[in-house]
C-alpha cells in the first residue's frame, strides 16, 4: 500500500531597468522588478498545495488538425507510462488544475486553444485563435496559476475537455499541469500496487530594460538616447537611431 504525492514549485519573476543616456555620457537609470509568483506547493489538496503533476513535451500536431485533451484522466494519451498515466505509470485523475502551461516550442503555424469548444469542455480554458489575434507563434505561452482552495475545476463527464489545434502550419507544443487529484480535503489517493511520490518545478522569467530620461538648461539642451537590455534563454531585440530595446524571456518546467 502506497500514497502518491507531489511537490512542486511555480516562479514568476519579472525585472527591467529602464536607462536614458545623454550625449554627454550622463545616465539616469530605474530598476523596476518584482517576484510575481514565488513559493513551492506541498502535497495536499488544500490551499497551496497540489498532489498531482504532469507533463507532456515536444509534441507535433500537423497544420489543420486539431485533438481533444481529456484534463480529467487523460485518456488515450501516453506519455512514456501507458494510456492516461503519469510518469510513474500510474492512473492520472485531475478534480483541480492549479498550474497550467503550454507552448509553442517551433513550427511555423499558430496553436490554438479552443478554435472550436469540444463536447463537455472545461469551462476556464481561455480561447487563442488566429482570428482572435491571440494565438500562439513560436516562443509564446500561456501560464495560468491558482493556487487558492478552490482552483481550476474540473468535473468528469460535464467540464474536462480542452481543444488543441494548429493554424497555418506544423507546431510542436508543450503541455504541463499540476494538481489535485481530489478538489475535498478529507480524501486521499492510494495505490495497492507501487509506491509512488513525484516532484515538479515550474520556473517562468520574464526580464525586460528599457530607459529614459531628459537634461535641459537655459542656455542650451542636450539630446537624449534611450537604451535598454535583458538576459535570458529566449531573446528579442529591436533599434531605431534615438532609442534601442531588448527584452527576453524564458519559461521552464520540469516535471
Amino acid at each position: 500500500m502506497s500514497t502518491r504525492s507531489a511537490e512542486s514549485e511555480v516562479k514568476l519573476t519579472f525585472s527591467a531597468t529602464i536607462k536614458n543616456t545623454l550625449d554627454d555620457g550622463q545616465v539616469a537609470q530605474v530598476l523596476l522588478s518584482d517576484t510575481v509568483i514565488s513559493g513551492n506547493l506541498a502535497s495536499g489538496v488544500d490551499a497551496n498545495q497540489a498532489n498531482r503533476a504532469w507533463a507532456r513535451k515536444s509534441h507535433t500536431l500537423a497544420s489543420g488538425n486539431t485533438e481533444d485533451i481529456d484534463l480529467y484522466d487523460f485518456a488515450d494519451i501516453d506519455i512514456g507510462a501507458g494510456l492516461g498515466n503519469d510518469g510513474l505509470g500510474l492512473p492520472m485523475a485531475l478534480e483541480e488544475v492549479v498550474t497550467f502551461c503550454i507552448k509553442q516550442t517551433s513550427g511555423a503555424g499558430r496553436l490554438e486553444l479552443m478554435p472550436t469548444n469540444p463536447s463537455n469542455y472545461a469551462t476556464w480554458v481561455p480561447q487563442l485563435t488566429v482570428s482572435l489575434g491571440s494565438a500562439l507563434k513560436a516562443g509564446g505561452l500561456l501560464l495560468l496559476h491558482q493556487p487558492d482552495e478552490d482552483a481550476f475545476d474540473i468535473e468528469d463527464g460535464s467540464s474536462h475537455m480542452m481543444r488543441v489545434g494548429a493554424n497555418g502550419g506544423d507546431i510542436v507544443y508543450d503541455l504541463y499541469l499540476v494538481g489535485r487529484h481530489d478538489d475535498e480535503a478529507s480524501s486521499s489517493s492510494s495505490s495497492s500496487t507501487s509506491s509512488s511520490s513525484s516532484s515538479s518545478t515550474s520556473s517562468c522569467t520574464t526580464s525586460t530594460l528599457s530607459s529614459q530620461s531628459t537634461s535641459s538648461s537655459s542656455s542650451s539642451s542636450s539630446s537624449t538616447s534611450s537604451s535598454s537590455s535583458s538576459s535570458s534563454s529566449c531573446t528579442s531585440s529591436s533599434s531605431t537611431a534615438a532609442r534601442t530595446t531588448s527584452s527576453s524571456s524564458s519559461c521552464s518546467t520540469t516535471t
